[in-house]
């Protein structure tokens, strides 16, 4: 992905917020309406004895009721402290949506055709990896800094 552009981040509402003193663990739930991620992607295919396919465009994906939720462990002791985001999707298909550059691709098995259209696999993925940064950056821009958590 590149030139990503997130909207949305802002609209976050606290969904839930606590402190459990006995375990010394912060949990925070941020859900986001309407979380839009534009970009362009760029799909590389490689075969067995050929050189690869590449296609590239502009995808948009819409997540709605996005809820992630923030846990901190150990939340008074800065050297042990560590955090962890995780994604909940309650709509498992957001809607995704590919230009044509990346459907160029004629000479590719059906298996990576119906990859490529499994948007929930792609979804529950990209929020793998991309949640706790959207977090952070929510986090951040709304409520101050946590540079010392890992």
């Amino acid at each position: 992905m590149h030139d990503v552009q997130v909207k949305g981040l802002n609209s976050g509402k606290i969904e839930h917020f606590y402190i459990n003193k006995k375990t010394d663990t912060l949990v925070m739930e941020v859900e986001f309406e309407n979380l839009i991620v534009e970009t362009k992607s760029v799909m590389e295919y490689h075969r067995k004895g050929k050189e690869p396919i590449i296609g590239s465009d502009y995808s948009t994906i819409k997540f709605r009721h996005l809820s992630l939720t923030l846990t901190v462990q150990h939340l008074h002791d800065p050297n042990r402290a560590k955090k962890h985001v995780y994604a909940y999707l309650s709509d498992p298909n957001p809607p995704l949506k590919n230009g044509p550059g990346l459907y160029i691709i004629e000479d590719i098995e059906d298996s990576h055709k119906q990859w490529m259209r499994d948007v929930a696999l792609s979804a529950r993925e990209a929020m793998t990896t991309q949640g706790p940064a959207y977090f952070d950056a929510y986090f951040e821009n709304n409520i101050c800094t946590i540079k010392h958590l890992q």
